[in-house]
């Protein structure tokens, strides 16, 4: 949102992109979640896979705990990963390891 001219972060901000822009973040990803606390909210509609984001980061805890979740995030567990993505043939989203019943808006 900060990269956003004022007008479009304003729009932004009262949720004028939420029907045509919708983003899928893993609530783990502290790039797409957030680094140290959940963001306020991306531009469109944000979706996490699976749970929210205090439960799916409840075992990190403190700095350290944000510095393991930033390398869980590029590495190891790799939330960032395309792999826990699936597309069909015309590029709508599908969950790979979860229904999307279970994303949370």
């Amino acid at each position: 949102m900060n990269l956003l001219p004022d007008g479009l972060a304003a729009q932004a901000r009262s949720g004028d992109f939420d029907g045509p822009i919708i983003n899928y973040v893993n609530p783990k990803d502290a790039i797409g979640a957030g680094p140290f606390e959940e963001y306020e909210r991306h531009v469109g509609a944000t979706y996490y896979l699976g749970e929210d984001f205090e439960t799916a980061n409840g075992k990190y805890d403190g700095m350290r705990g944000c510095i393991a979740r930033f390398i869980d995030s590029i590495s190891g567990d790799n939330y960032r990963s395309m792999e826990h993505y699936m597309f069909n043939a015309d590029g709508s989203y599908r969950l790979r390891r979860r229904r999307p019943e279970n994303c949370i808006a």
